[in-house]
């Protein structure tokens, strides 16, 4: 069941500059059948040791707007077309790969969706791990074989040293996801990229490994870009949501806003679809039922001014005003720190919104640092 409690009033923070700024991000990919927008003007905010979750249906451009940030996309065929993607103030998409090699683990580090196909089952866990340690740190062999087993320790992972020898076979799902942590944690990351990491287990080793992460975020203080389609997850653990579907945000806002008063159809249709304790339905009620209904697009709280949110299969309002590019989409504040993905009409045009940036921590206390 999702939940989530009601909002704490000392929750909120004061605004420290953002860790990760990612702006107008644009990424493309070359098709047989032609080119394919996989993200599409997207812009985020992470702040540091905040857990920012990235959400949607699968295609709607999570993943590659993580490959991005680490400039992991295949080119050809993939292409970033603009934006901006800003690390403590430098600008990722300018680096030279030989630079972005020190960024990544070093600075970002990624937990893949599927650890079995992350790990290389010809060498050992401990090769692997103590591979990424030499890659960025200056230590030895023997050092950095020691860091490796410090990390399996932390992360739950019993006799470290006896199976810093043995090999991705010889793990449980779960283990191995508690590998692919220890890797992308032994260079002590500011950011950690978690890519569906607990979509191939079964719900306790799922509970586990998220309770890990929220363990290590804590202790080391750093940030979490959270990619997932599970909404019972985002309820327990996000700070804020990015909402996306076709490449571009629907909806962003911290996650008690989110959950207690969500704007765009889309949003709600997800939330509507998750069955409820106490609650019999003959059939549940589908996403499509809802972004298909126009009622839907008439409760925004500024509709009647000409504020209606965007949906690619429907057609535009007639005062829709697209851009000096053309485009007729864009990101609407809706609420203090709430935007939704709304057509560009001409009274949107005229009241632009600054790009989305939420410093919300649910954890934050008055006295604690950030």
């Amino acid at each position: 069941m999702t939940s989530v409690q009601t909002q704490p009033a000392a929750a909120e923070t004061t605004k420290p500059g953002p860790l990760l700024a990612v702006a107008d991000l644009a990424v493309s990919f070359a098709t047989a059948d032609g080119n394919v927008q996989a993200v599409d003007g997207l812009s985020l905010t992470i702040h540091p040791r905040q857990t920012f979750a990235l959400v949607g249906e699968s295609g709607c451009g999570k993943s590659v707007t993580a490959l991005a940030i680490l400039q992991l996309i295949p080119q050809p065929p993939g292409r970033i077309e603009r934006g901006s993607i800003l690390l403590d103030g430098r600008d990722l998409l300018r680096l030279s790969e030989k630079q972005m090699l020190k960024v990544r683990g070093k600075d970002i580090a990624m937990i893949f969706q599927e650890p079995t196909t992350s790990l290389n089952p010809v060498y050992t866990v401990g090769d692997q791990i103590v591979e990424a340690i030499l890659l960025h740190q200056d230590v030895n062999n023997k050092e950095a074989a020691e860091i490796a087993i410090a990390a399996m320790h932390e992360v739950g992972i019993p006799n470290p040293k006896q199976r810093l020898r043995a090999y991705p076979h010889q793990f449980s799902g779960g283990m191995r996801q508690r590998v692919m942590i220890a890797m992308a944690l032994a260079c002590q990351p500011k950011l950690l990229l978690a890519d569906e990491p607990t979509t191939a287990l079964d719900v306790t080793i799922q509970a586990q490994i998220l309770e890990l992460l929220k363990k290590l975020k804590r202790e080391r203080g750093m940030a979490v870009m959270l990619i997932t389609h599970d909404l019972g997850v985002v309820a327990e653990n996000a700070d804020v949501v990015c909402v996306m579907y076709a490449g571009r945000v629907v909806e962003y806002a911290n996650v008690f806003d989110l959950f207690a008063k969500s704007h765009h159809p889309y949003t709600r249709g997800l939330l509507a679809s998750i069955p409820k304790l106490g609650e019999t339905k003959h059939r549940l009620t589908t996403v499509d039922t809802v972004v298909n209904d126009p009622q839907e697009y008439k409760k925004l709280p500024e509709y009647h001014k000409g504020v209606v949110p965007w949906w690619p299969t429907l057609p535009p309002p007639d005062d829709v005003a697209p851009s000096s590019g053309g485009d007729a989409y864009v990101l609407h504040e809706i609420a203090p720190n709430h935007w939704v993905g709304c057509w560009r009409t001409a009274y949107v045009a005229q009241h632009p919104s600054p790009r989305p940036d939420i410093a919300f921590r649910r954890d934050a206390r008055p006295g604690v640092a950030r």
